[in-house]
């Protein structure tokens, strides 16, 4: 059985771009430079990408996904699992995956989908579960996994 990594990653960011500036201006000046270490030389970040009115969990989600496929030049027929993970999840039921699968076009009713509540780690559990279902099901040859964070 044979399986393959996507080689690349699709990324959409939210439209408001923040510097560190905005969130140290709201602290006190005894916490400003402490915090200004820590987000800048421990987190390794100088701006931040949050979503405007526009942009949700399910929208950012969809667009990561289409650069992704773009990208890997795959037929989104093709996909026989998706998998959306999000700790903001905007739907329920049906499930975000299920949702971004029809925005692709993709026209299988046999394609599983399936959404996973996971915070921090939610991309390594859902990359593990992606290896354990195409470690049980050899008729697996393409999963999309896809995290919709707002």
């Amino acid at each position: 059985m044979g399986y393959r990594i996507a080689s690349n990653i699709g990324i959409a960011l939210g439209n408001i771009k923040l510097g560190n500036d905005y969130y140290l201006n709201q602290l006190d000046e005894a916490n400003r430079e402490q915090s200004r270490h820590f987000l800048r030389d421990i987190m390794g970040r100088d701006i931040r990408y949050i979503a405007d009115e526009t942009q949700t969990s399910l929208s950012l989600a969809i667009e990561a996904s289409k650069k992704v496929i773009e990208e890997n030049k795959v037929d989104i027929e093709a996909i026989d699992m998706v998998i959306c993970i999000s700790h903001t999840p905007e739907y329920v039921s049906p499930t975000m995956a299920r949702m971004i699968l029809d925005a692709l076009g993709g026209g299988k009713d046999t394609v599983n989908c399936l959404d996973m509540n996971v915070n921090c780690t939610g991309m390594l559990v859902a990359l593990d579960m992606a290896d354990r279902y195409f470690k049980t099901d050899e008729n697996l040859s393409k999963i999309l996994v896809v995290q919709g964070d707002s």
